[in-house]
Parts: structure tokens; sequence; C-alpha cells
């Protein structure tokens, strides 16, 4: 499911009618001129703040930490920092760890607001261009969930960490 998103963010950015990123309120960091890498957008959400890039993503918490996500694997990296990394390739994101005993009720409180985010944009987009996301999702050979259900699809994986976090 995380492939299928970050496969949705890269068809935002592209749109013809212009880039949803930046309409939702995303800030768009490119690499500097000369540099390589894919550009990070950024956005704050209500509990912290969310970063894509073409390859993964990054959540953090003032108070809780963050966690990176790599495209293609669904496995939460802990960081005791709540700042985003300054990159634009995965090979600077710095040292992250697959958590701890003691870090995963973080890690999971982080990755249910991670959840809520995803589906408060995937509802966004469902209000603001519902022809869209199924026009994009078309366009990709492996959708594994429909344009209409992606919000609650990611609000019940934010549920299923909520309840599953250690205590």
């Amino acid at each position: 499911m995380l492939h299928q998103q970050l496969w949705c963010f890269g068809a935002d950015i592209r749109r013809c009618e212009g880039n949803l990123l930046l309409e939702y309120g995303f800030d768009r960091r490119r690499a500097s001129a000369g540099g390589v890498g894919s550009s990070a957008y950024l956005h704050t959400t209500p509990h912290g703040s969310l970063a894509l890039w073409g390859w993964g993503l990054w959540y953090g918490e003032p108070e809780t930490g963050s966690v990176f996500l790599r495209r293609y694997a669904f496995r939460p990296k802990w960081h005791s920092s709540p700042h985003c990394p300054e990159t634009h390739t995965p090979e600077r994101l710095g040292q992250w760890t697959a958590p701890r005993f003691e870090e995963r009720a973080r890690t999971r409180a982080l990755m249910a607001s991670l959840c809520d985010s995803l589906a408060a944009y995937e509802r966004w987009v469902q209000d603001r261009a519902p022809r869209w996301r199924t026009q994009a999702l078309r366009e990709w050979d492996t959708p594994l969930v429909a344009a209409g259900s992606t919000a609650e699809a990611w609000s019940a994986w934010a549920e299923r960490f909520r309840v599953t976090a250690p205590r």
C-alpha cells in the first residue's frame, strides 16, 4: 500500500492541472543546483511533520521522535530526533534503526499518526479531484486499493497501529 501511495504522490506532482501536493500545502525543496537527488515535499500536520521523496517518506512529532519508511519496504525505522533529515538521496539519510522494545510504543504511535495523515490527504484528493485518483491508479499496473477506498484503508491501518501498540 505504501508503494501505491508513493505512486499516487508522484502522479499528483505530475498532474497537468497543477501539482496537488503544492495545492494541499506541501512545500517543495529541490536538490541544490547541480546537486543529485529527488525533490523533498514537506508538510506540517496537526501533530507533526511529513516529508516525501520518490524513495520513501518520513514522519516526526516533537515529543515522540520520527519514523522513516523506504519505498518497497513497510518496515518502520525509528529515530529519537523529531527533525526531518535534510537530504535528497537515501544514502544521506543518516542512521536509522529498527525500533528496540522500549521504542516500539512510540514507533506505533508515530505510524498511527502517519497513517491518519495519509488518510486525511486521500480524503482531500477524493473531494478535490476524485476522477484524478481513479485515472492515476488506472495508469498503474498493480493497484492494491481502489481509488475511493484509499482513505479508509489508511484509517484502518492507523487503528491497527493504535490497537496493537505495546503498553
